[in-house]
């Protein structure tokens, strides 16, 4: 199936579900798998803000087989400043291409370092109204023979791909907002 093809099927089955359930899950879960196969990311995950909003956990990791991966993410976003925070506060995905990069030198901690593995991530807020309620996190990771190649070899996420994943965190957002009104 073409990516445009899995990218109307998810719009298609996030507006379906609508009609049946209110279970916040049930959203995430399907937007993580479908984002998964469409764009054929390594690992993409739904990052909660914790109660006390010192940090983001993840809630759903989906793995590049689009199956639940039992990776633990904890990433603190109030000791410091860093991407994700920033993304939270500012209500605006964000694109980390090359986390090297100097654009991201202030706000590249090294727990989000560990997160990121010198590959690409997308951050895009999950929103209820204009309330963030966390994170959609999609990555490639970088392995050792690409970096030595000067980096040819790597995936990275193009700003088409990164307009079309907004796009389908937009609508799940939509969603999310929808439900909880009615």
């Amino acid at each position: 199936m073409s990516k445009e093809k899995r990218l109307l099927n998810t719009f298609m089955k996030l507006t379906k579900l609508m009609k049946s359930s209110r279970d916040i899950n049930e959203y995430l879960q399907i937007t993580l798998v479908d984002v998964v196969y469409a764009f054929k990311f390594e690992r993409c995950s739904f990052l909660m803000i914790s109660d006390d909003k010192t940090q983001v956990r993840s809630r759903f990791v989906i793995n590049s087989q689009a199956q639940n991966d039992q990776t633990k993410i904890s990433i603190d976003v109030r000791q410091s400043d860093n991407a994700i925070r920033r993304v939270l506060d500012s209500k605006v995905p964000v694109l980390i291409n090359d986390p090297a990069h100097r654009q991201w030198r202030d706000i590249m901690t090294k727990e989000l370092a560990e997160f990121i593995q010198s590959g690409s991530l997308a951050i895009i807020p999950v929103k209820i109204g204009d309330k963030v309620i966390g994170v959609v996190c999609a990555q490639y990771f970088s392995n050792e023979e690409t970096k030595e190649e000067n980096n040819t070899n790597k995936r990275t996420v193009s700003t088409d791909d990164f307009q079309q994943l907004c796009s389908v965190i937009d609508h799940l957002n939509f969603c999310l907002t929808m439900i909880m009104l009615h």
